[in-house]
């Protein structure tokens, strides 16, 4: 599905009854211009460190790192200048947690920008939650967006 950026705002295109869309580049020399979206981003590069620019705050994910956007925080990211960069970049529409009532919380705690590094509490547990998402994603498995919102859960929870 291709987004389309309206003055600096993405309109995230989801598959019907889907609440996540997954984006993965071999070799990505873009970098995407300052930009907000009401979906939570969450991308961890393979290979070559990411950046994130905000309003207030600069980060670089090393590779397998994971860089978090909350939903309407004003980003720019890509590559280091000069690198090209492997990322998978998986946004995610959060509207549906408001349900839970304790995902409020944990929703205000994401509402940011931050870097989950290889040595911090949880990380090997959030790093296979998105690793299960990635290999679930275009599978056939007719549980598969269970399974995808259960890892998503999972995840959310660790951070």
């Amino acid at each position: 599905a291709r987004n389309k950026v309206v003055n600096g705002y993405e309109f995230v295109t989801y598959s019907v009854n889907r609440h996540f869309q997954l984006f993965y580049s071999e070799k990505n020399h873009k970098t995407y211009p300052m930009h907000y979206h009401n979906a939570k981003e969450i991308t961890m590069p393979m290979t070559r460190p990411y950046g994130c620019t905000g309003e207030r705050i600069s980060c670089t994910a090393d590779a397998e790192e994971i860089l978090f956007i909350g939903s309407g925080i004003l980003h720019c990211v890509g590559p280091l200048k000069g690198q090209e960069a492997v990322p998978f970049t998986l946004l995610a529409d959060t509207d549906w947690l408001h349900q839970f009532q304790a995902f409020q919380l944990l929703l205000e705690k994401t509402a940011s920008i931050f870097v989950v590094r290889s040595w911090m509490e949880h990380y090997a547990d959030i790093r296979q939650c998105l690793l299960s998402i990635y290999q679930l994603y275009d599978s056939d498995d007719v549980y598969k967006d269970i399974q995808i919102a259960s890892e998503f859960l999972k995840l959310i929870t660790l951070i």
